[in-house]
This record gives structure tokens, sequence and C-alpha cells, in this order.
């Protein structure tokens, strides 16, 4: 592991446009990179996103996606102000 991959929490704009592929990149780079949108995602997963379920795999959706499970729910939920 590299010192920067410690200190800088997201990869910079210029790593993930960059054409090196994903596996040449380390695992923290490259799901910064997708959750910036700055690199297509692969899953086969759908996700329920603005009330429509769609996929994402190869779509540079910028974001997180929803939380699933009860635990990462509650995991979500926290630091959320409840009404």
């Amino acid at each position: 592991m590299l010192i920067r991959e410690v200190t800088e929490a997201k990869a910079s704009a210029e790593l993930c446009k960059s054409s090196k592929p994903n596996d040449a990149l380390s695992a923290s780079d490259l799901s910064s990179c997708k959750s910036q949108g700055l690199r297509a995602r692969t899953t086969k997963r759908k996700y329920k996103i603005g009330g429509v379920t769609k996929g994402i795999s190869g779509k540079k959706y910028g974001g997180n996606l929803p939380a699933h499970g009860k635990k990462n729910q509650d995991n979500a939920r926290k630091g959320k102000s409840e009404d």
C-alpha cells in the first residue's frame, strides 16, 4: 500500500481518466474512480435509483449507491436526524 492511498481519500481525476486498465489500479483508487463517475461500473446487480430499478453495469454513475441489508441500512442512517 502506498502512503498516498492512506492519506488521500479519493483518486485524482487525472488517474481515473488515464488509459491504465482497471487491473493496474489499486482497489481503493478503482472504487474511488467508479464512485466519482469517472470509470464505468461492472456488476449485474440492479439498484433503485430515483424510484426506478435499473442496472448500472457499464454506466458511469457518480455517487453512492443505496445501502442494502439491515446492517448497511442502519449504518447509512447514522448521522441523519430523525424527524
